[in-house]
């Protein structure tokens, strides 16, 4: 009798061993969910359950769930992720985020696809975009400092063992993949800068230096190497600005003050309105100016529907054309009678908003898409409040290095921006524009 008791003990134990849900090891990362955003009981059990691998119990609660359809889209995303059914999991991944566009658990769940599929360079390109919109997001960080320490050494050391056997090719494909996943490492930067500037591609060379340059401002012997790559590629308003830093730097040089002189005078033999021209000459940039440089610079990607707006006082302005298109796709704003008061004298604050209405133009109305390599250290702006009203516009342009804080910390939002820091924060703009 005990026997048999013990033996149905043990059938019992195997039959329930048999019906209980199973639970599966993974090595995917699900994320917590904010509990004030998904108050349905049914999706907080799923996700409980989700994330200690009890799977089959966590689809079963998904699909009693009543949550926005978004959030069970990323829900059954991670369901298929666990599973290995990637196909699946990518196609809930996308539709969760063509329903709600600021969705940090898809693309955190594309960028984990991505690594599964060992393609390491857009899992690093995701992660960066996360960590871009949402920079507080310590998990997240984790995830891309491990990929990017990891694929940076990698790189390095394939590209010291093509040097030693002269594989100049296969030398400076390491040494830019390096910099992809390392960006704030000056010296692959100034490597890849040499090696074009050897070979006298200055088109290639600029633009290393200038990345360089963004991490050693004040870096004298690199911003005269940038200066004369500008001069080499007839960059001349490039190099007539980065002359005018040197000069503040070493005030009173002569050998630089003749350096501007000089591409002074090649400058206004270039095919521009005199009045564009001297744009880079001023210490303030207005109204009629900045649209006359967005305009110019972003011409192949503005446009507007329906008839352009009115404006009455830019009768007669050099950049009347630029003014009428950036006023009507909404990039600046004319005042509420008409007028566009194009001589008044635009501040950093007042440039951030425009800033961040061309970077919104670009996404959602020419469609392009942008890459911004975030700051590595989190500056907060001491001298802005969080319920500044720019606050959010300030922080996000700061953060993806469109424009700098001062040594203090602070952004001086009532203080008139350069015409040079504008052409740089035009310029990066247009190179983040993934084509």
């Amino acid at each position: 009798m005990k026997n048999y008791l013990i033996l149905l003990l043990i059938i019992l134990f195997a039959f329930t061993a048999c019906v209980t849900t199973k639970k599966i090891k993974y090595n995917v990362d699900i994320p917590e969910i904010d509990p004030k955003g998904y108050n349905d009981p049914f999706f907080k059990a799923g996700w409980e359950n989700l994330r200690a691998g009890n799977i089959d119990l966590a689809y079963d609660k998904f699909k009693e769930s009543n949550s926005q359809d978004y959030k069970l889209y990323n829900a059954f995303g991670y369901v298929y992720l666990i599973k290995n059914k990637l196909s699946n999991a990518e196609r809930n991944f996308g539709e969760s985020i063509s329903l709600e566009k600021d969705n940090i658990q898809a693309e955190y769940g594309l960028a984990m696809i991505s690594e599964i599929k060992n393609d390491l360079t857009e899992a690093y390109r995701r992660y960066t975009k996360i960590l871009t919109k949402y920079p507080e997001t310590a998990w997240i960080r984790t995830k891309y400092e491990l990929l990017k320490s990891r694929e940076t050494e990698k790189y390095m050391k394939n590209a010291d063992e093509n040097l030693s056997t002269q594989n100049n090719e296969g030398y400076i494909e390491s040494l830019k993949k390096a910099a992809q996943f390392s960006p704030e490492i000056t010296e692959i930067k100034l490597k890849i800068g040499d090696y074009y500037f050897e070979n006298e591609d200055y088109s290639n060379a600029s633009k290393y230096f200038e990345s360089a340059v963004e991490n050693r401002p004040n870096d004298i012997e690199l911003l005269e190497k940038l200066a004369e790559t500008y001069e080499n590629s007839e960059n001349l308003d490039s190099a007539i600005v980065i002359y005018k830093r040197l000069l503040k730097i070493k005030p009173g040089d002569l050998s630089i003050t003749n350096r501007i002189n000089d591409l002074k005078i090649k400058f206004h033999e270039v095919d521009l309105p005199v009045k564009f021209k001297n744009i880079f000459f001023k210490d303030n940039i207005n109204r009629e100016e900045l649209a006359a440089l967005i305009g110019h610079y972003f011409d192949d990607y503005l446009f507007f529907e329906g008839q352009p707006v009115i404006l009455t006082d830019i009768k007669g302005s050099f950049a009347k054309n630029h003014i009428i298109k950036v006023c009507s796709s909404g990039i600046i704003k004319s005042n509420p009678d008409h007028s566009f008061d194009r001589f008044k004298i635009i501040t950093r604050a007042f440039y951030s908003t425009v800033i961040k209405s061309l970077l919104d133009f670009l996404m959602e109305k020419s469609g392009v898409e942008l890459k911004f390599t975030p700051a590595e250290s989190e500056f907060e702006p001491a001298d802005i409040s969080p319920l500044h009203r720019h606050y959010r516009n300030i922080k996000f342009l700061v953060k993806s290095q469109i424009l700098k804080l001062d040594d203090m910390n602070n952004f001086n939002p009532t203080s008139h921006i350069s015409p040079s820091n504008v052409m740089i924060s035009l310029r990066k703009i247009i190179k983040s524009i993934q084509k």
